[in-house]
């Protein structure tokens, strides 16, 4: 049984880069990476002797980059420059990955030929002047499509070496499926986070919780209250927040992106909390976002790697690391938010003054499972982060492909016009009526995929095998959403070009393959009745591996559970602004964005980029305010805020 092939990552700073060589298959062919970890350049390189394809001095760089005869080839994770978020918000200094290059003289090889460890190699090779060479490998963003590459390089899992961690690297749904579904029970931890978690968060995010009875006991609260029919209920506060996202178009289309921000977060803050976001720069809102930001600037520093690749570190004084002194007040404040939004919930449900809200049902059930108010109040945070910005951002999006992709926009826009009409908005009920729009949801989740490698990684509880394969014990597995959504054996490229109209539509074992992945096509959900038919939900737990989908999601016990939500949110946003405008280029003659420009970050979005929304004829601008005014004076009060439970709420009482 072998280990999984390797790609060797270390830091600089330490020294500690990593030798690798590659493995070879029966007839000798170099294949893949390496099989395992080998000895680093300074800390042990005096006690090993050259490879075998090394000492006989010709190397094969075909392998792992261009390394000469001589030398070694090494991954490297250096420092990049900070980079600042979608709001202008200092990023932090990011890793890097690249290529070094370390090529000797032949002789120093010969100096020792001896294969028992000597030191007298170290002080040989360094004699001899090494030459270094450092290239990038993949820019410092965008890490999804350096995985890719790597993945069609060395096959669908591989893994990386990150100090003394491993992680392993998921590109395909077959092994998605088989590990991460099958085996859930093996691959639902987390890895371990010292900044992210323990220090940041003092051990209460519900994104890293370990696989333990908490996290099961929030998860079954969370199902109860977010499962698909429990979803259905929330759909007044989604109604009432697209229609005032129409409006703010209307009023402000050259702010689009922080119209869409402010329904999805105020969709999000309604259900967990119980109150509004009346307009995007609401102090209650930056509040929230200014600590997330503040909080991802460290969960994702340089100190968080190294305290994770290198667990013995966090033994040296906090002094050393100014993220763990960083991340320890950064909780302080981020606690008190949050305590403080759960004790308001908590204080007015109780006087039966709560709106229906995920709140609502964890006070009532607080007793009962014996939680803490702070962890209570970090499960109800949490759930805010998780999800604001992924909808949010899945909409801005498809704005981007809307922009792009003009023939999609006419062939939604027509659907809808006959569907629905010009004299009123779309609903819920007209779903099923309408499967391209819906198509267009589930093509924006697989063409812009905001949770790109999953989020955050899982972890394996006990050491594995797949398919010949050892996966480690505690090793950290990533799901490459990107790798995923571009597989190109189901969504192989047309023989045709142009719009994806002029495509015929085939099919390869019962998947659609007619359109190049990198497209944005939503006809692709329509040539297979198993895709059309679906919902996003259905698809992202189907058992298929072959039709399994909206892996954007997640995977096993660790999938998302508000797809159900996120789907009604993402109907009711795309459906009528495609209803309600023309998404153009603000300019003739503008240049368009591509869709490969990313904010990276947990989750991804496009950057910031221009459009102009040109309100539909048939006096579509009159129905937009005529709707929000109604639907504002029947259940909004003062502060914007809800004044009476809208209809057909009826939310289930949880445990």
């Amino acid at each position: 049984m072998a280990d999984v092939p390797t790609i060797a990552i270390a830091s600089p700073t330490f020294l500690s880069a990593v030798l690798f060589e590659p493995y070879h298959d029966d007839h000798g062919t170099p294949r893949g990476p390496l099989r395992r970890c080998r000895a680093s350049i300074v800390a042990s390189s005096a006690h090993r002797p050259p490879p075998s394809w090394l000492s006989s001095g010709a190397a094969d760089s075909s392998h792992c980059g261009q390394s000469a005869p001589g030398g070694y080839t090494v991954l490297l994770l250096v420092p990049s420059a900070s980079r600042k978020n979608a709001r202008g918000v200092d990023g932090g200094v990011r890793g890097r990955i690249g290529e070094l290059n370390i090529t000797w003289p032949a002789a120093a090889w010969s100096l020792c030929s001896c294969p028992i460890k000597c030191p007298l190699m170290l002080h040989a090779r360094l004699s001899m002047s090494p030459q270094l060479t450092y290239t990038p490998q993949i820019p410092s963003e965008n890490l999804h499509e350096q995985l890719h590459v790597w993945a069609r390089q060395y096959g669908p899992v591989f893994s990386l070496i990150l100090g003394t961690q491993t992680m392993i690297v998921l590109s395909s749904s077959k092994a998605a499926r088989e590990l991460l579904e099958k085996r859930s029970a093996n691959y639902s931890e987390r890895p371990d986070s010292y900044i992210g978690q323990t220090v940041g968060s003092g051990g209460l995010r519900l994104l890293f919780l370990p696989y333990g009875q908490d996290w099961r006991m929030i998860r079954k609260l969370s199902h109860q209250l977010l499962n698909a029919n429990a979803s259905k209920t929330y759909v007044p506060y989604q109604d009432l927040e697209s229609k005032k996202m129409l409006v703010d178009l209307l009023d402000k289309p050259t702010s689009f992106t922080e119209h869409i921000r402010r329904y999805t977060a105020s969709v999000t803050t309604s259900i967990v909390f119980g109150w509004r976001v009346p307009e995007f720069d609401d102090a209650s809102l930056m509040r929230f976002y200014d600590g997330f930001d503040a909080y991802i600037h460290l969960a994702q520093s340089p100190s968080a790697g190294l305290l994770d690749f290198y667990p013995l570190l966090r033994r040296l004084p906090n002094f050393l690391f100014p993220a763990v002194r960083s991340a320890a007040a950064l909780h302080v404040k981020e606690k008190a938010l949050y305590r403080s939004n759960w004790l308001a919930a908590k204080e007015k449900a109780a006087a039966g003054t709560l709106p229906p809200c995920f709140c609502a049902a964890l006070s009532r059930a607080q007793r009962s499972l014996g939680l803490s108010d702070d962890f209570a109040a970090y499960i109800a945070g949490t759930l805010l982060e998780a999800g604001a910005d992924t909808t949010g951002n899945t909409l801005i999006a498809f704005v981007l492909a809307m922009l792009l992709h003009p023939e999609a926009q006419a062939r939604a826009q027509a659907e809808l016009d006959a569907v629905v009409g010009d004299d009123r908005l779309p609903t819920m009920d007209d779903a099923e009526k309408c499967p391209y729009t819906r198509a267009c949801v589930k093509e924006v989740l697989r063409w812009f995929p905001t949770a790109i490698l999953g989020a955050m990684p899982h972890a394996t509880k006990q050491a594995d095998e797949y398919e010949g394969w050892t996966i480690p014990k505690g090793a950290s597995v990533v799901l490459n959403v990107w790798a995923l959504n571009m597989d190109a054996a189901r969504y192989a490229p047309p023989a045709s070009t142009g719009g994806e109209e002029k495509n015929q539509h085939q099919q390869q074992g019962g998947i659609p393959a007619a359109i190049d992945p990198a497209l944005f096509a939503p006809s692709r959900y329509l040539s297979n009745a198993t895709w059309a038919g679906a919902s996003v939900a259905e698809l992202a737990t189907h058992a298929d591996a072959a039709v399994r989908d909206a892996w954007v999601f997640g995977a096993g016990r660790r999938i998302c559970p508000g797809v159900h939500v996120a789907e009604r949110s993402l109907f009711l946003g795309i459906s009528r602004m495609l209803w309600a405008f023309d998404v153009v280029a603000p300019s003739a003659g503008a240049t368009l964005p591509s869709p490969r420009d990313m904010v990276s970050g947990l989750v991804v979005m496009p950057k910031p980029f221009e459009a102009a929304f040109r309100v539909r004829g048939g006096g579509r601008g009159e129905v937009l305010r005529r709707e929000w005014a109604g639907v504002r004076e029947e259940v909004l009060g003062e502060g914007e805020q809800w004044r009476k439970v809208p209809e057909g709420m009826n939310i289930p009482r949880g445990l």
